[in-house]
């Protein structure tokens, strides 16, 4: 039996899983991931490259980054 760990997974939390995605239109991607079930869905802010960004708990207890796709 291992203890349950799923909170530490998020950033800046080394050896634990963020899952990470991009998407064509952050905005309307955070606004349907705000009305599910998903949990500690944060602000769209900038990333570490500049590109705008939000996180949030999925249902099953994973962490998600959703990062806005760049125009080929």
């Amino acid at each position: 039996q291992l203890p349950e760990r799923l909170s530490d997974a998020q950033p800046g939390n080394l050896g634990y899983s963020l899952y990470t995605f991009r998407c064509g239109d952050i905005a309307a991607m955070r606004q349907r991931v705000a009305e599910s079930e998903a949990t500690a869905v944060t602000d769209i802010m900038s990333d570490e490259f500049g590109s705008p960004a939000f996180a949030f708990t999925a249902p099953d207890g994973f962490r998600w980054l959703a990062v806005a796709a760049k125009a080929p």
